[in-house]
C-alpha cells in the first residue's frame, strides 16, 4: 500500500506521497489565435472529443472569427452546459471562440492531463471558477482556469496512467457503444412493430386493400382511410398561468421521445412559467409540434398545464390507439415532408396536422390493439431499461475509475504482464472442422443432396445450433440464395484432397461424389464433433424433407434473420418482423417473394421446433461477387 498525504486541494483529496500539485497555467498556455474556417477545417467539441464539425452544429456567419487548433492540443468548452466537452485534438482545425485551446508548454503527458479533465469532480471546480448570469450557465475564462491545481506524477507514472486509462477505457466504450446499437436496434423494432400493428392489425388472414398512400401500403378492407383532423382535433385553449399555480407544468422537454411517457416534470409556480399555457385534462393527447419527428407524444395522466408549443388533442377514437398511430412510421413520414425544409426549428401547424392521413380500425379493434402493443412495448422497453441501466452502471464506474487513477487513489499495475501460452484455433484448423462437419451433412443426405446451397444451409444450421457447442467463428453473408459462406469451397478442397468427396460443377449445379477415401472421414467426424451425431442428424433429417433447393433457402434465410433478433437482444421477434427484416433489409429478391409464402416457410420451422437460439455469428451484408450452387 502506498504511502498518501493529503493534498491540500478539497477536489483531488489525498494524493500518493511523492506525487505534487500544479497550476494548469505552468503545464499549458493558453492558443487565442484568430482565424477563419476557410483556411483551417471547422472541428466540433465534444463529449467524444475533438471531431470534424458535426452537421447539427448551428453554424454562423462569423467565420473568420474562430480559435486556431493544432494537432495536439488540448480543448475545452468553457460553458457548463457543455460539461465533458473537451479533448486532445488530432486534427489542424478551427473551433467556436467559446472553447479554451490549451498548448502544452514542458515535457508531460497530455493524455493524462486530458483524463483529468475529463473527471467528473474537476469539472465541479472548472465551473467553480466561472462566471455568468444564470447558475446553470456559467463560462470559465482562461484568466481562472491556469489557476486551478491538479495533480502532478512523475513523467513515467503519467505515461503509464495514460496508458492503462487508454486500454480500460477502450474496452468500457466497446461494451458501451455495443449496448448503445442494441438499444437502438431494440427502438427500431418496436417502433417497427407498432407501424405494422396500426397499418395491418392483428390478423394475417384478413382480406385486405390498397391504402392508395406510398407509407402505409395494404391495410384491413373494413378499415378506413381518413384526414387526422377528422379522428382528432386540436382543443387549444390557452390560459394565464397566474391562476394554475399548483398545477403539473409540461414543456417537449418534459416528454420522452418515441416512447409516449412524461418524465420528471414541475409545477407551474417551479417552472417559472409567465407566458399563456394550455390548459389540458387528464386522457388528453399531449403532442409536441416542435421538431414533431421526435414523436414525444402523450396521454396525460393528469390535469395541468402544457406550453404553447405543444397541443393538447381531443378524439372520440380510443385515445392509446391514436397516439401509436402518431408515434407510427408512416405517420411521421408524412410530418416530415410537412416539415423537411424548416431547419432552424421544425414545427408543424394545425392545419398541417389536420390533414395527415391515417388508417383507422372500428373502436372495438382499436382498443384491443392498443392493449396488444402496450403489452409489447412494455415487455421492450423493459428490455431497453437494462440495457439503459447496464450502461448508466458503467459509465458511473468509468467515472470513478478515472478519479482515482488519475489522483492516486486507486493503484495500477505498471508490469508487464507474463507471457503465457494460449490454445489458439488456427484457421487452418477451424476450415478442416468444418470440410469434416460438410462430409457427415453430404453422407446423411445421400441421394437427397440437391447441391452446395442445401448443404451450406445444413452448415449454418450445425454452427448456429447451441446443442453442438460450436463456436467456428464463420461470418455468413446475406446471400440471395440465404445465408452464405464465401470459404466453402475451400472445404470443398479439403475433403477431395482427403480423396472424401469430390465434386463437379454441372449445369450451374454442383454434384457430391464420393471418393476413394470416403470412410475415413467418419473417424475425424467422431474425434472432432463427439456428442454431437443427434444433433447432426436432426439437421439432416429435417433439411432432406424440402424437395426444393428454394425452399431449403427460405427457412434458413427466416432461420437467419430470426437468429440476428436474438444476437441482438430482441429475444421474442414478431412473425412479422421476422418477415419484414428478410423482405426489406436481406437481398432484393426476398421482397419479391409473397409474404404468405414466408408464412408458410416460418410455420415449418416451428412445426420442426427448429427455433434459434442467438448461437453463431450475425450474418454480415452481402458486398457483391458470385456464388455458385
Amino acid at each position: 500500500m502506498r504511502e498518501m498525504k493529503h493534498s491540500g486541494v478539497s477536489w483531488i483529496g489525498e494524493i500518493p506521497a511523492d506525487w505534487e500539485l500544479s497550476k494548469i497555467g505552468s503545464l499549458y498556455d493558453e492558443r487565442s489565435q484568430k482565424v477563419s474556417d476557410q483556411d483551417y477545417m471547422p472541428l466540433s467539441v465534444t463529449k467524444q472529443g475533438i471531431v470534424p464539425q458535426l452537421e447539427s452544429t448551428a453554424k454562423t456567419d462569423h467565420g473568420d472569427s474562430r480559435k486556431l487548433i493544432r494537432k495536439g492540443d488540448f480543448v475545452i468548452n468553457s460553458r457548463s452546459d457543455r460539461r465533458g466537452s473537451c479533448g486532445i485534438s488530432q486534427y489542424d482545425g478551427s473551433c467556436s471562440l467559446i472553447n479554451t485551446v490549451l498548448r502544452p508548454r514542458r515535457e508531460m503527458s497530455n493524455v493524462y492531463f486530458s483524463f483529468v479533465f475529463r473527471s467528473d469532480l474537476f469539472a465541479d471546480e472548472f465551473y467553480r471558477w466561472g462566471n455568468g448570469i444564470v447558475d446553470d450557465l456559467w463560462s470559465t475564462k482562461w484568466s481562472s482556469m491556469k489557476r486551478i491545481y491538479i495533480p502532478f506524477p512523475p513523467l513515467d507514472v503519467q505515461r503509464q496512467i495514460a496508458t492503462y486509462l487508454d486500454a480500460k477505457c477502450a474496452k468500457i466504450d466497446a461494451v458501451i457503444a455495443k449496448q448503445q446499437q442494441v438499444i437502438e436496434k431494440l427502438k427500431a423494432y418496436k417502433l417497427s412493430v407498432i407501424t405494422e400493428a396500426v397499418t395491418k392489425g392483428l390478423n394475417p388472414d384478413v382480406p385486405m386493400k390498397d391504402s392508395g398512400i406510398e407509407w402505409i401500403g395494404n391495410t384491413p378492407i373494413d378499415w378506413k382511410i381518413l384526414k387526422f383532423g377528422l379522428a382528432a382535433r386540436v382543443s387549444a385553449n390557452l390560459v394565464s398561468p397566474v391562476d394554475y399555480l399548483d398545477y403539473p407544468q409540461i414543456s417537449p422537454e418534459s416528454v420522452e421521445k418515441d416512447s409516449g411517457r412524461i418524465l420528471e416534470h414541475k409545477t407551474v409556480a417551479e417552472a417559472g412559467v409567465i407566458s399563456w399555457n394550455h390548459l389540458f385534462v387528464r386522457g388528453q393527447i399531449i403532442y409536441s409540434k416542435i421538431r414533431p419527428l421526435l414523436n414525444k407524444v402523450a396521454i396525460a395522466p393528469f390535469d395541468g398545464l402544457c406550453s404553447a408549443d405543444m397541443y393538447p388533442i381531443d378524439t372520440e377514437n380510443d385515445p392509446g390507439f391514436i397516439t401509436y398511430v402518431m408515434r407510427s412510421c408512416y405517420f411521421t413520414a408524412q410530418v416530415g415532408l410537412v416539415t423537411e425544409n424548416r431547419v432552424k426549428m421544425p414545427k408543424i401547424n394545425q392545419s398541417e396536422l389536420s390533414k395527415i392521413m391515417i388508417t383507422l380500425p372500428p373502436l372495438q379493434e382499436q382498443v384491443e390493439l392498443a392493449e396488444y402493443l402496450d403489452k409489447k412495448c412494455k415487455r421492450l422497453d423493459h428490455v431497453i431499461e437494462q440495457k439503459q441501466a447496464l450502461i448508466d452502471k458503467l459509465t458511473q464506474y468509468k467515472k470513478s475509475l478515472i478519479y482515482e487513477v488519475v489522483t492516486g487513489k486507486r493503484e495500477i499495475d505498471t508490469e508487464l504482464p507474463q507471457a503465457t501460452t494460449v490454445a489458439v484455433v488456427s484457421p487452418e484448423l477451424l476450415r478442416y472442422m468444418k470440410a469434416v462437419l460438410m462430409a457427415r451433412l453430404i453422407d446423411g443426405l445421400g441421394n437427397h443432396v440437391l447441391g452446395r446451397v442445401q448443404v451450406q444451409k445444413g452448415l449454418y444450421f450445425a454452427e448456429t445450433s447451441p446443442n453442438l457447442g460450436l463456436h467456428l467463428d464463420t461470418d455468413y453473408a446475406r446471400y440471395k440464395h440465404g445465408p452464405y459462406d464465401r470459404e466453402i469451397q475451400s472445404y470443398e478442397a479439403i475433403m477431395a484432397e482427403h480423396g472424401w468427396i469430390y465434386t463437379s460443377d454441372e449445369q450451374d449445379h454442383t454434384i457430391y461424389r464420393r471418393g476413394e477415401q470416403f470412410s475415413e472421414y467418419w473417424g475425424e467426424y467422431q474425434r472432432l464433433f463427439p456428442n454431437c451425431e443427434g444433433t447432426v442428424q436432426r439437421i439432416i433429417d429435417f433439411v432432406k424433407q424440402f424437395q426444393y433447393t428454394k425452399d431449403v433457402e427460405k427457412v434458413a434465410t427466416l432461420f437467419a434473420a430470426w437468429n440476428d433478433f436474438i444476437i441482438d437482444g430482441i429475444t421474442s421477434p414478431t412473425d412479422e418482423a421476422i418477415i419484414a427484416e428478410v423482405r426489406n433489409h436481406w437481398t432484393e429478391n426476398k421482397g419479391k417473394i409473397k409474404e404468405r409464402t414466408w408464412r408458410k416457410s416460418l410455420a415449418q420451422l416451428k412445426s420442426a421446433q427448429f427455433i434459434p437460439q442467438g448461437h453463431g455469428k450475425h450474418t454480415v451484408k452481402w458486398q457483391g461477387g458470385q456464388a455458385h450452387g
